[in-house]
Protein backbone atom coordinates (compact mmCIF):
# COMPACT_ATOMS: atom_id res chain seq x y z
CA UNK A 1 0.00 0.00 0.00
CA UNK A 2 2.84 2.37 0.87
CA UNK A 3 4.59 1.65 -2.43
CA UNK A 4 1.39 2.30 -4.39
CA UNK A 5 0.82 5.57 -2.59
CA UNK A 6 4.41 6.64 -3.27
CA UNK A 7 3.99 5.86 -6.98
CA UNK A 8 0.77 7.88 -7.01
CA UNK A 9 2.47 10.87 -5.40
CA UNK A 10 5.51 10.64 -7.71
CA UNK A 11 3.44 10.35 -10.89
CA UNK A 12 1.35 13.38 -9.96
CA UNK A 13 4.47 15.34 -9.06
CA UNK A 14 5.88 14.49 -12.48
CA UNK A 15 2.72 15.79 -14.15
CA UNK A 16 3.14 19.07 -12.29
CA UNK A 17 6.82 19.33 -13.33
CA UNK A 18 5.97 18.60 -16.97
CA UNK A 19 3.09 21.08 -17.04
CA UNK A 20 5.14 23.86 -15.51
CA UNK A 21 6.71 24.75 -18.85
CA UNK A 22 6.72 28.48 -18.15
CA UNK A 23 7.98 28.10 -14.58
CA UNK A 24 11.57 28.09 -13.39
CA UNK A 25 12.80 24.82 -11.89
CA UNK A 26 14.90 25.28 -8.77
CA UNK A 27 17.15 22.76 -7.08
CA UNK A 28 18.70 21.91 -3.76
CA UNK A 29 22.17 20.49 -4.35
CA UNK A 30 23.80 17.76 -2.21
CA UNK A 31 25.98 20.46 -0.66
CA UNK A 32 22.96 22.51 0.41
CA UNK A 33 23.14 25.15 -2.32
CA UNK A 34 19.90 26.46 -3.81
CA UNK A 35 19.60 27.75 -7.36
CA UNK A 36 17.72 27.65 -10.67
CA UNK A 37 18.18 25.23 -13.55
CA UNK A 38 18.85 26.79 -16.96
CA UNK A 39 15.33 26.93 -18.37
CA UNK A 40 16.07 26.43 -22.08
CA UNK A 41 18.65 23.69 -21.56
CA UNK A 42 16.34 21.47 -19.50
CA UNK A 43 13.07 22.33 -21.27
CA UNK A 44 12.91 19.25 -23.53
CA UNK A 45 13.71 16.81 -20.74
CA UNK A 46 11.25 18.56 -18.44
CA UNK A 47 8.52 18.00 -21.01
CA UNK A 48 9.46 14.44 -21.99
CA UNK A 49 10.72 12.82 -18.78
CA UNK A 50 9.79 15.05 -15.84
CA UNK A 51 10.50 12.16 -13.44
CA UNK A 52 14.18 12.89 -14.07
CA UNK A 53 13.97 15.84 -11.71
CA UNK A 54 12.45 13.68 -8.96
CA UNK A 55 15.07 10.91 -9.12
CA UNK A 56 17.92 10.36 -6.69
CA UNK A 57 20.25 10.13 -9.67
CA UNK A 58 19.61 10.76 -13.36
CA UNK A 59 21.67 8.97 -16.00
CA UNK A 60 21.54 10.67 -19.41
CA UNK A 61 22.04 8.30 -22.35
CA UNK A 62 22.75 10.18 -25.57
CA UNK A 63 20.79 8.04 -28.02
CA UNK A 64 18.26 5.22 -28.11
CA UNK A 65 21.06 2.67 -28.50
CA UNK A 66 22.83 4.02 -25.44
CA UNK A 67 19.52 4.05 -23.55
CA UNK A 68 18.90 0.34 -24.09
CA UNK A 69 22.55 -0.59 -23.57
CA UNK A 70 22.83 1.30 -20.28
CA UNK A 71 19.48 0.12 -18.94
CA UNK A 72 20.47 -3.51 -19.50
CA UNK A 73 23.86 -2.93 -17.92
CA UNK A 74 22.44 -1.23 -14.83
CA UNK A 75 19.66 -3.79 -14.41
CA UNK A 76 22.32 -6.48 -14.26
CA UNK A 77 24.54 -4.42 -11.96
CA UNK A 78 21.69 -3.69 -9.52
CA UNK A 79 20.09 -7.10 -9.89
CA UNK A 80 16.73 -5.37 -10.39
CA UNK A 81 15.20 -2.26 -11.96
CA UNK A 82 17.50 0.74 -11.24
CA UNK A 83 14.35 2.76 -10.53
CA UNK A 84 13.96 0.73 -7.33
CA UNK A 85 17.00 2.66 -6.11
CA UNK A 86 15.91 6.00 -7.52
CA UNK A 87 18.22 5.80 -10.57
CA UNK A 88 16.47 6.90 -13.77
CA UNK A 89 18.03 6.37 -17.20
CA UNK A 90 16.89 9.08 -19.65
CA UNK A 91 17.16 9.63 -23.39
CA UNK A 92 19.29 12.69 -24.19
CA UNK A 93 18.09 13.20 -27.80
CA UNK A 94 21.46 13.24 -29.53
CA UNK A 95 25.00 14.43 -28.97
CA UNK A 96 24.49 18.19 -28.98
CA UNK A 97 21.31 18.10 -26.87
CA UNK A 98 22.95 15.75 -24.37
CA UNK A 99 25.98 17.99 -24.05
CA UNK A 100 23.79 20.99 -23.37
CA UNK A 101 21.70 19.09 -20.82
CA UNK A 102 24.71 17.68 -18.98
CA UNK A 103 26.21 21.15 -18.75
CA UNK A 104 23.00 22.49 -17.23
CA UNK A 105 22.89 19.72 -14.63
CA UNK A 106 26.58 20.21 -13.86
CA UNK A 107 26.11 23.94 -13.38
CA UNK A 108 23.25 23.17 -10.99
CA UNK A 109 25.48 21.02 -8.80
CA UNK A 110 23.17 18.01 -9.12
CA UNK A 111 24.25 14.37 -8.88
CA UNK A 112 23.90 12.67 -12.26
CA UNK A 113 25.77 10.56 -14.80
CA UNK A 114 26.01 10.25 -18.58
CA UNK A 115 26.92 8.04 -21.53
CA UNK A 116 27.73 9.64 -24.90
CA UNK A 117 29.27 9.00 -28.31
CA UNK A 118 32.37 10.78 -29.50
CA UNK A 119 31.47 12.64 -32.69
CA UNK A 120 34.67 14.68 -32.75
CA UNK A 121 32.87 17.95 -32.00
CA UNK A 122 32.88 20.30 -28.98
CA UNK A 123 35.93 18.50 -27.63
CA UNK A 124 36.78 21.27 -25.17
CA UNK A 125 33.30 21.31 -23.64
CA UNK A 126 33.25 17.52 -23.32
CA UNK A 127 36.68 17.63 -21.67
CA UNK A 128 35.43 20.18 -19.13
CA UNK A 129 32.43 17.98 -18.37
CA UNK A 130 34.65 14.94 -17.92
CA UNK A 131 36.88 16.87 -15.54
CA UNK A 132 33.86 17.92 -13.49
CA UNK A 133 32.04 14.56 -13.48
CA UNK A 134 34.95 12.13 -13.43
CA UNK A 135 33.83 8.51 -13.72
CA UNK A 136 30.16 9.49 -13.76
CA UNK A 137 30.56 10.50 -17.42
CA UNK A 138 31.60 7.88 -19.95
CA UNK A 139 32.26 9.04 -23.50
CA UNK A 140 33.49 6.54 -26.06
CA UNK A 141 37.10 7.28 -27.03
CA UNK A 142 36.69 7.12 -30.80
CA UNK A 143 33.15 6.73 -32.11
CA UNK A 144 29.70 5.47 -31.08
CA UNK A 145 28.42 2.55 -29.03
CA UNK A 146 27.75 0.35 -32.06
CA UNK A 147 31.12 1.06 -33.65
CA UNK A 148 33.10 0.57 -30.45
CA UNK A 149 31.40 -2.71 -29.52
CA UNK A 150 31.37 -4.24 -33.01
CA UNK A 151 35.02 -3.36 -33.63
CA UNK A 152 35.98 -5.73 -30.80
CA UNK A 153 34.15 -8.76 -32.17
CA UNK A 154 36.38 -11.50 -33.50
CA UNK A 155 36.04 -12.25 -37.21
CA UNK A 156 35.00 -15.81 -36.37
CA UNK A 157 32.03 -14.50 -34.37
CA UNK A 158 30.63 -12.10 -36.99
CA UNK A 159 27.80 -14.48 -37.88
CA UNK A 160 26.19 -13.52 -34.55
CA UNK A 161 25.60 -10.04 -35.97
CA UNK A 162 23.13 -11.43 -38.47
CA UNK A 163 21.13 -13.53 -36.05
CA UNK A 164 18.09 -12.65 -34.00
CA UNK A 165 18.39 -13.32 -30.25
CA UNK A 166 16.69 -16.70 -30.84
CA UNK A 167 19.41 -17.67 -33.33
CA UNK A 168 17.37 -17.34 -36.54
CA UNK A 169 18.85 -15.51 -39.54
CA UNK A 170 18.22 -11.76 -39.77
CA UNK A 171 17.80 -11.32 -43.50
CA UNK A 172 17.01 -7.59 -43.31
CA UNK A 173 20.25 -6.89 -41.51
CA UNK A 174 22.22 -9.06 -43.91
CA UNK A 175 20.62 -7.23 -46.85
CA UNK A 176 22.00 -3.86 -45.66
CA UNK A 177 25.52 -5.25 -45.94
CA UNK A 178 24.84 -7.10 -49.18
CA UNK A 179 23.57 -3.89 -50.80
CA UNK A 180 26.77 -2.10 -49.89
CA UNK A 181 28.86 -4.93 -51.27
CA UNK A 182 26.86 -5.38 -54.48
CA UNK A 183 25.80 -8.91 -53.56
CA UNK A 184 22.43 -10.41 -54.42
CA UNK A 185 22.89 -13.28 -51.98
CA UNK A 186 22.56 -12.62 -48.25
CA UNK A 187 23.83 -15.85 -46.70
CA UNK A 188 26.90 -15.56 -44.50
CA UNK A 189 29.39 -17.20 -46.86
CA UNK A 190 28.27 -14.98 -49.74
CA UNK A 191 28.68 -11.87 -47.59
CA UNK A 192 32.24 -12.90 -46.70
CA UNK A 193 33.09 -13.52 -50.34
CA UNK A 194 31.56 -10.21 -51.41
CA UNK A 195 33.52 -8.33 -48.77
CA UNK A 196 36.73 -10.01 -49.90
CA UNK A 197 35.97 -9.12 -53.53
CA UNK A 198 35.49 -5.48 -52.47
CA UNK A 199 38.80 -5.45 -50.64
CA UNK A 200 37.31 -4.77 -47.20
CA UNK A 201 36.59 -6.85 -44.15
CA UNK A 202 33.08 -8.05 -43.41
CA UNK A 203 33.45 -6.49 -39.97
CA UNK A 204 34.08 -3.02 -41.44
CA UNK A 205 31.17 -3.42 -43.86
CA UNK A 206 28.92 -4.46 -40.96
CA UNK A 207 29.99 -1.52 -38.80
CA UNK A 208 29.32 0.86 -41.70
CA UNK A 209 25.81 -0.54 -42.13
CA UNK A 210 25.09 -0.54 -38.39
CA UNK A 211 26.10 3.11 -38.07
CA UNK A 212 24.49 4.33 -41.30
CA UNK A 213 27.85 5.37 -42.76
CA UNK A 214 27.37 6.99 -46.19
CA UNK A 215 31.03 7.15 -47.22
CA UNK A 216 31.34 5.75 -50.74
CA UNK A 217 27.58 5.66 -51.34
CA UNK A 218 26.30 6.49 -54.84
CA UNK A 219 24.73 9.95 -54.73
CA UNK A 220 21.23 8.60 -55.35
CA UNK A 221 21.69 5.97 -52.65
CA UNK A 222 22.94 8.02 -49.73
CA UNK A 223 19.57 8.14 -47.94
CA UNK A 224 19.19 4.39 -48.30
CA UNK A 225 22.63 3.74 -46.84
CA UNK A 226 21.90 6.10 -43.97
CA UNK A 227 18.66 4.25 -43.23
CA UNK A 228 20.52 0.94 -42.89
CA UNK A 229 21.21 1.75 -39.24
CA UNK A 230 17.50 1.26 -38.48
CA UNK A 231 17.90 -2.46 -39.19
CA UNK A 232 20.61 -2.74 -36.55
CA UNK A 233 20.83 -1.22 -33.07
CA UNK A 234 19.32 2.28 -33.42
CA UNK A 235 16.55 1.72 -30.87
CA UNK A 236 16.19 1.01 -27.18
CA UNK A 237 15.61 -2.68 -27.89
CA UNK A 238 18.59 -2.61 -30.24
CA UNK A 239 20.81 -1.20 -27.50
CA UNK A 240 19.70 -3.97 -25.16
CA UNK A 241 20.43 -6.52 -27.89
CA UNK A 242 23.88 -5.01 -28.41
CA UNK A 243 24.65 -5.39 -24.69
CA UNK A 244 23.55 -9.03 -24.78
CA UNK A 245 25.64 -9.58 -27.91
CA UNK A 246 28.70 -8.13 -26.20
CA UNK A 247 28.23 -10.60 -23.35
CA UNK A 248 27.53 -13.54 -25.66
CA UNK A 249 30.63 -13.19 -27.87
CA UNK A 250 33.05 -12.32 -25.06
CA UNK A 251 33.48 -8.63 -25.89
CA UNK A 252 32.19 -7.50 -22.50
CA UNK A 253 35.40 -8.66 -20.79
CA UNK A 254 37.24 -5.96 -22.75
CA UNK A 255 34.56 -3.30 -22.23
CA UNK A 256 33.95 -3.91 -18.53
CA UNK A 257 37.03 -2.07 -17.20
CA UNK A 258 35.80 1.06 -18.99
CA UNK A 259 32.25 0.85 -17.65
CA UNK A 260 32.74 -0.39 -14.11
CA UNK A 261 33.91 3.01 -12.78
CA UNK A 262 30.66 4.54 -14.11
CA UNK A 263 28.58 1.82 -12.46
Amino acid sequence: HTDQRQCFITSHSAVVVSAAAEAQLWFLSPTGEIGALHKEKVKRLQERVPETFLARTAVIAEGKTELGFLKSLLEEAFGRDPLDYGVRVCYGEGNDATLQLLEALRDAGLIFAGLADNEGRNLGRWAELKEALGDRLFQWPNSCTEGEVLSLIDEDDLAHLFQYPDGSWNGERARTVADRLGSQAIDYDSLKEAAKANGISLKDASIAAATGDTNGAPEDNRKTWKSHERRWFKSEDGGSELYSLAKRVGVWATLAPNFLPLV
